[in-house]
Protein backbone atom coordinates (compact mmCIF):
# COMPACT_ATOMS: atom_id res chain seq x y z
CA UNK A 1 0.00 0.00 0.00
CA UNK A 2 2.50 2.68 0.86
CA UNK A 3 6.09 2.27 1.93
CA UNK A 4 7.97 2.48 5.55
CA UNK A 5 8.90 5.99 4.32
CA UNK A 6 5.27 7.20 4.53
CA UNK A 7 3.74 5.16 7.55
CA UNK A 8 2.61 8.41 8.93
CA UNK A 9 0.44 9.18 5.71
CA UNK A 10 -1.65 5.34 6.35
CA UNK A 11 -1.49 6.16 10.29
CA UNK A 12 -3.59 9.52 9.37
CA UNK A 13 -5.79 6.89 7.91
CA UNK A 14 -5.77 4.46 10.42
CA UNK A 15 -6.24 7.05 13.55
CA UNK A 16 -9.51 8.95 11.33
CA UNK A 17 -11.05 5.57 10.18
CA UNK A 18 -10.45 4.57 13.95
CA UNK A 19 -11.78 7.83 15.35
CA UNK A 20 -14.94 7.41 13.50
CA UNK A 21 -14.61 10.45 10.84
CA UNK A 22 -16.89 10.00 8.09
CA UNK A 23 -14.05 11.64 5.45
CA UNK A 24 -10.69 12.80 5.15
CA UNK A 25 -9.90 16.30 3.44
CA UNK A 26 -6.26 16.54 2.02
CA UNK A 27 -3.92 18.05 -0.31
CA UNK A 28 -1.47 14.77 -0.10
CA UNK A 29 -2.04 13.33 -3.46
CA UNK A 30 0.42 10.93 -3.59
CA UNK A 31 -0.53 8.40 -0.53
CA UNK A 32 -3.73 9.33 0.70
CA UNK A 33 -6.11 11.38 -2.15
CA UNK A 34 -4.93 8.81 -4.13
CA UNK A 35 -7.31 6.61 -6.69
CA UNK A 36 -5.24 3.20 -6.12
CA UNK A 37 -5.28 3.74 -2.51
CA UNK A 38 -8.25 4.76 -1.46
CA UNK A 39 -9.73 1.25 -2.10
CA UNK A 40 -6.94 -0.05 -0.52
CA UNK A 41 -7.50 1.95 2.77
CA UNK A 42 -11.29 1.30 3.05
CA UNK A 43 -10.21 -2.34 2.03
CA UNK A 44 -8.10 -2.85 5.13
CA UNK A 45 -11.24 -0.75 6.94
CA UNK A 46 -13.58 -3.72 6.08
CA UNK A 47 -11.31 -6.61 7.04
CA UNK A 48 -10.76 -5.23 10.52
CA UNK A 49 -14.62 -4.47 10.64
CA UNK A 50 -14.53 -0.54 10.51
CA UNK A 51 -16.47 1.43 7.69
CA UNK A 52 -14.94 3.03 4.84
CA UNK A 53 -14.06 6.88 5.08
CA UNK A 54 -14.34 8.76 2.16
CA UNK A 55 -10.75 10.21 0.95
CA UNK A 56 -10.94 13.82 -1.24
CA UNK A 57 -9.49 16.83 -2.06
CA UNK A 58 -10.60 20.35 -0.30
CA UNK A 59 -12.23 21.66 -3.41
CA UNK A 60 -14.08 18.65 -4.17
CA UNK A 61 -15.68 19.42 0.07
CA UNK A 62 -16.53 22.98 -1.55
CA UNK A 63 -20.24 24.28 -1.95
CA UNK A 64 -21.84 27.10 -3.28
CA UNK A 65 -23.81 28.68 0.03
CA UNK A 66 -26.65 28.73 -2.66
CA UNK A 67 -26.59 24.60 -3.17
CA UNK A 68 -29.11 22.39 -1.75
CA UNK A 69 -27.00 19.91 0.90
Amino acid sequence: MVGRRWDVDALHVAVATASGCRAIISWNFKHIVNFRRIPLYNGVNQIQGYAAIAIHTPQEMVFDEEEEL
